[in-house]
């Protein structure tokens, strides 16, 4: 009987390759572990430097704030005490320099239907303007007075005087022979006594503007008194006051 065939099997127990795919494992799940664990961190790191970033930003804007309120505050500082100081408005300087009469026509006789008048007065006024700001006037009106009427007016145009400027204004008013000056008793008695009293009187609104923030109203009144003299065809005895007042 024959012997049965007995077959070998050589196993492969290389203990090196075992040892290189265990540690090839090892090391894959260390290194996997690792960077887990290196991802976890930076997360966390993120996390935690997140608010710490808002403070600065925080932080930042806080200071730039105060930096623009504080020079916001020192820009109005400076502002109001040059307005104050500097830039203080003042009142203009406003004189009668002198009147000039025109013209002077008298009548031939003291019938009231032969009294015919013709008389023209020019004012001179100088305005000093002492602020570093223009100075703007509106229009206005001068009148003539003979006693206490009216009897005539001149417009004065707007204008504008420039900072620390002077400018003389000149206006004419010319007497209007009207029925109610006709029937002014006093009239034939000044006219025979050789002088007729007469005034002036103006009213002048402006405005000083400062750097475009301080705007001051102001007004200004001039009134005139005199006497025109027949024989010497002058103005006698004037004399003229003004008053400046901000609004």
């Amino acid at each position: 009987m024959a012997e049965p065939t007995i077959l070998k099997v050589k196993e492969n127990t290389s203990k090196g390759a075992g040892d290189v795919e265990f540690a090839g494992a090892t090391a894959a799940e260390g290194g996997g572990r690792a960077y887990h664990e290196r991802v976890g961190v930076g997360e966390t790191e993120v996390k935690e430097d997140e608010p710490l970033l808002m403070k600065r930003r925080k932080a930042a804007l806080i200071g730039c704030c105060g930096v623009l309120a504080f020079t916001t505050v020192l820009l109005g500082l400076i502002i109001l005490i040059l307005a104050f100081t500097v830039f203080k408005a003042k009142e203009p300087d406003i004189s009668i320099k002198q009147i000039e009469l025109g013209s002077l026509g008298l009548p031939t006789s003291l019938n009231l239907s032969d009294l015919h008048l013709n008389l023209s007065l020019t004012v001179v006024v100088s305005v000093y303007n002492p602020n570093h700001a223009s100075f703007r006037y509106s229009n206005s009106t001068s009148f003539m007075f003979y006693r206490q009427l009216i009897v005539g007016e001149a417009s004065v145009p707007a204008g504008k005087i420039g900072a620390r400027d002077t400018e003389v204004l000149r206006s004419t008013l010319m007497l209007n022979a009207s029925s109610s000056l006709l029937l002014e008793p006093n009239l034939l008695t000044d006219f025979s006594a050789g002088s007729f009293p007469m005034s002036t009187s103006s009213i002048v609104y402006g405005r000083v503007n400062i750097l475009n923030i301080f705007k001051h109203h102001a007004r200004s009144s001039s009134v005139c008194t005199m006497s025109i003299d027949i024989s010497s065809r002058s103005v006698q005895n004037l004399t003229c006051s003004t008053h400046v007042k901000f609004l």
